[in-house]
């Protein structure tokens, strides 16, 4: 869980990460996703 779920993506695309889903509105909060270096889907959640 993250304080600010934009910020975090974008510092992370800063990186060189590639976002397979960038920070979206759901019923359970703001979310995006990526993947992990071995390729396993990573979660970032603000509520």
């Amino acid at each position: 869980m993250l304080d600010d779920v934009r910020k975090a993506a974008a510092a992370l695309e800063m990186a060189g990460v590639t976002l397979e889903a960038r920070p979206r509105r759901t019923a359970l909060g703001l979310i995006a996703r990526l993947r992990d270096p071995e390729g396993n889907p990573v979660e970032l959640y603000q509520p």
